[in-house]
């Protein structure tokens, strides 16, 4: 069988639709015949900027993480800072009471 029968012939073709959960299974001719009936060809739209909504919002939700380990991290040092001095001051004033 040469390539162009096989290609016409193949039932394991790539479907647009099925990155939406749609499937299809069938050679070259069911397709296009499929294409001309598909009901998600008109929604093809709206699920691409959904697509696209959801990836903003993860790459917003991924920044989102990344500044708040970091706050986090700064938080830390902050409150470790402010024990050590706590800690000077106490022994400043247990210093100048013993006085």
């Amino acid at each position: 069988m040469n390539l162009e029968a096989h290609l016409k012939e193949c039932e394991h073709i790539k479907y647009p639709h099925s990155k939406y959960w749609h499937t299809f299974n069938g050679n070259q001719d069911m397709y296009e015949t499929h294409l001309g009936t598909c009901h998600f060809k008109s929604l093809k739209g709206f699920l691409q900027a959904r697509e696209k909504c959801f990836h903003e919002i993860h790459v917003v939700l991924a920044w989102k993480v990344q500044e708040n380990h970091s706050l986090s991290s700064m938080l830390g040092k902050v409150s470790e800072n402010t024990d050590k001095l706590m800690k000077s001051l106490e022994l400043k004033f247990d210093v100048m009471d013993k006085k």
